[in-house]
């Protein structure tokens, strides 16, 4: 019983700090997906490289081993795959993380089907409207870890110890 009551009193601080982390993680993830969509706009406007190319140039970038969905995409793409439908496979398994909302992955994957169906300035156009909604998203997901992610922490501790309190009464 005893050990029953130290694990419940270590698993629910770590829960809560869990939880914590997921809020943090969303906010990094969504300023990684920023700077990808600024990386694909100045790509464009400087290189005018074609997606295939570019995808694979970003996959090999260190700040973006994050987002392992454009490795996967890059692997796709290797293999003959269209880059609309490569896109929106690699993004596919986004869907269900603790760290993106289902509305972040659905933001990403509209951004690809629109990607590269224009010339350079519509392209550049449509990475501008993205930024512009991924920092609508990322806002959110700031303002959300400002105000949960010390909460949850909280909550998980408190939550251990009055479970603890709880048992040591009862004996």
């Amino acid at each position: 019983k005893t050990l029953s009551l130290v694990i419940i009193a270590i698993v629910c601080p770590l829960a809560g700090q869990n939880i914590a982390d997921s809020y943090k993680k969303r906010v990094s993830m969504l300023e990684k997906a920023e700077a990808m969509i600024t990386f694909f706009r100045d790509e464009i406007n400087f290189r005018a490289l074609p997606i295939n190319e570019l995808i694979y140039s970003l996959s090999q970038k260190e700040t973006f081993k994050q987002l392992v969905f454009i490795k996967e995409c890059s692997e796709l793409l290797s293999l003959e795959c269209d880059f609309p439908q490569a896109w929106s496979n690699a993004l596919e398994g986004y869907k269900n993380t603790a760290f993106l909302k289902k509305k972040d992955v659905e933001l990403l994957k509209s951004f690809g089907e629109n990607f590269g169906v224009t010339d350079s300035a519509g392209q550049l156009s449509n990475c501008n409207i993205y930024l512009d909604l991924l920092k609508v998203n990322y806002n959110e997901a700031l303002k959300e870890k400002e105000r949960y992610s010390a909460l949850s922490t909280v909550i998980g501790f408190l939550a251990g110890l009055g479970i603890l309190i709880v048992f040591i009464l009862e004996k």
